[in-house]
């Protein structure tokens, strides 16, 4: 599946970000809580002249070179606040299958035991990877300030859609 339209446009790019084990359906169940995270933290923090010059720019065969830099931050960000919150809505765990929404344990081996995953780890890792993805847009954040001769609209504003200083 490739979604063209987002910064992280298909499953092998998620999975090079946080081991999905290149999951198609896990990627599918991903692209919503992608869309909020592009709409209340990526796009307050680049601003709308930015968000929407990168997103035009992205789908375009050859991206220009300052787009091709910045867009390992917003993705590394985005996906881990994603899976932050795919973790808290649907109880998904992070197991060496990937992103994974039951565990799985064997007794002996004959047998395997399918059960949700545990409330604590979820919670755990949920807030692990939510922590995760501030710290990358803590560095978009930085990276956008270094390199403000490529980038000269950012304002420096670092508000979240959710927060606002009124």
């Amino acid at each position: 599946t490739i979604l063209k339209s987002t910064f992280i446009p298909d499953t092998n790019t998620f999975n090079a970000i946080v081991f999905i084990n290149h999951s198609r359906l896990t990627f599918l169940r991903l692209k919503s809580p992608m869309q909020l995270v592009e709409d209340l933290d990526i796009k307050p923090l680049l601003g709308e002249a930015i968000f929407n010059e990168i997103k035009l720019e992205m789908v375009k065969k050859t991206p220009s070179a300052k787009v091709s830099a910045i867009l390992p931050y917003i993705q590394k960000a985005l996906a881990y606040l994603a899976t932050a919150l795919l973790m808290e809505e649907s109880g998904a765990d992070l197991t060496d299958k990937g992103l994974y929404f039951e565990s799985t344990s064997s007794e002996n081996n004959l047998t395997t035991n399918k059960q949700p995953a545990e409330n604590e780890r979820i919670n755990f890792l949920a807030k692990r990877n939510k922590g995760i993805g501030m710290n990358y847009l803590e560095r978009l954040k930085s990276y956008l300030i270094v390199n403000a001769t490529d980038w000269p609209t950012y304002s420096g504003q670092t508000g979240n859609a959710l927060r606002r200083n009124n």
